[in-house]
C-alpha cells in the first residue's frame, strides 16, 4: 500500500486499471511477490541501505509507469484501437548475442526502436503531453544512470547504456 500511495503522490494519479484487465491482477501480484522477496532480504541483512534505497525506488517507479501507463491509454483509446503494429521480437539466454541483434534492427530505418529514455518512463503525463510541462524523460533517465554507472563501471562494457539509444523491452515490466 505505501509503494501505490507514494507513486499515486507523485503522479496525482489513483486508476491503476480495472480490476477486470488483463494484466491488472498480474501486477498487483508482481508487486506482492517483489514486496514480499524485499522484507525476506531486508530481515536476512541482504541489503545495504542504498540497496533498500534502490529497490524501493524500483518498486515505486515501476507503480508510476503503470499509473502514467493506464491514464495514457485512457486518453488514446480511440488511436489504440486502430493501430496496426508489427513487432519483432528478439529473444534468447543471456550473453547470447541477443543485445547486438538487437542494436543492429535498430539500426535498419524500417523500424523504430525503443529508447532508453522510453523504457524507464514509457507514458508522458497529459500535462507533458500538452505542453504544459517539459517531457522529463531524458532527464529522469540521466538520474537513474548516473549512480548505476558510478558504483558499477565496469557494467558499461558489458551493455553500453543511452539515454537515446535503443533498450530492450526487459525495462517495461
Amino acid at each position: 500500500d505505501e509503494v501505490l500511495e507514494e507513486a499515486r503522490r507523485r503522479t496525482g494519479l489513483t486508476d491503476l486499471g480495472a480490476e477486470s484487465d488483463l494484466g491488472y491482477a498480474q501486477a498487483l501480484e508482481g508487486l506482492g511477490i517483489l514486496l514480499g522477496a524485499g522484507q525476506r532480504l531486508q530481515r536476512e541483512g541482504a541489503f545495504t541501505p542504498l540497496g533498500r534505497f534502490a529497490f524501493g525506488e524500483g518498486l515505486i517507479d515501476g507503480a508510476v509507469m503503470r499509473l502514467r501507463t493506464i491514464e495514457a491509454q485512457k486518453r488514446h483509446a480511440e488511436q489504440l484501437a486502430t493501430l496496426q503494429l508489427r513487432p519483432i521480437f528478439v529473444v534468447g539466454l543471456a550473453r547470447s548475442g541477443t543485445t547486438f541483434l538487437y542494436n543492429l534492427l535498430a539500426q535498419d530505418q524500417r523500424y523504430r526502436p525503443l529508447m532508453l529514455a522510453e523504457a524507464l518512463t514509457p507514458a508522458l503525463s497529459a500535462a507533458q503531453e500538452a505542453g504544459d510541462e517539459i517531457d522529463d524523460r531524458f532527464a529522469h533517465c540521466h538520474e537513474k544512470l548516473f549512480p548505476l554507472r558510478f558504483l558499477n563501471p565496469r557494467f558499461r562494457a558489458i551493455h553500453e547504456s543511452r539515454c537515446d539509444g535503443s533498450e530492450e523491452c526487459i525495462l517495461l515490466y
